[in-house]
């Protein structure tokens, strides 16, 4: 037990437009909603103050899903293998269940079928391809760090919680 970090992730509420398999970012549906509810009188807003995240998104966008969105998750080349990646895949459901929201999805790129095999043990399935994706990689030989976009197929995957 050296201390050293050995695995993260992160999970948040996200919107899903199902019928494209496309997760909204967090300011496109941060924007949406703001929008929504500054259209509305005072009265109007106070009638979906009690309501959850999921509730108040199927009654003002009825298009999309509020999910949980599992997001970013790493473990150490040590730890790869130790089950560490199964248990943050399992908080993350936890975090959903607590959430009250029905399902957890995630996007993890089509060529990376250690990500690929980790998620289907955990049960998720594939919801959507994306073939017209493109991902971030640290561009080579530089002295400081940077990134640049490359093509990629991204994978929409998903389960109820």
């Amino acid at each position: 037990s050296s201390g050293a970090i050995a695995g993260c992730v992160g999970v948040e509420m996200a919107l899903v437009d199902p019928s494209r398999g496309r997760v909204l970012s967090r300011a496109q549906s941060e924007k949406l909603f703001s929008d929504e509810l500054n259209s509305m009188g005072a009265r109007e807003r106070g009638t979906y103050r009690k309501m959850s995240a999921a509730e108040l998104t199927e009654a003002l966008f009825p298009e999309y899903k509020c999910l949980a969105l599992l997001a970013n998750l790493a473990v150490a080349p040590a730890a790869r293998g130790s089950g560490l990646g199964r248990r943050l895949c399992a908080r993350c459901d936890e975090a959903a269940d607590d959430w009250e929201l029905p399902a957890i999805m995630l996007q993890v790129e089509l060529a990376n079928a250690p990500a690929r095999k980790l998620y289907e043990a955990a049960g998720y399935g594939a919801v959507f391809a994306d073939e017209g994706a493109s991902a971030l990689r640290v561009k080579p030989g530089g002295a400081e760090l940077q990134l640049e976009s490359v093509p990629s197929t991204l994978l929409l995957m998903g389960k109820g919680v």
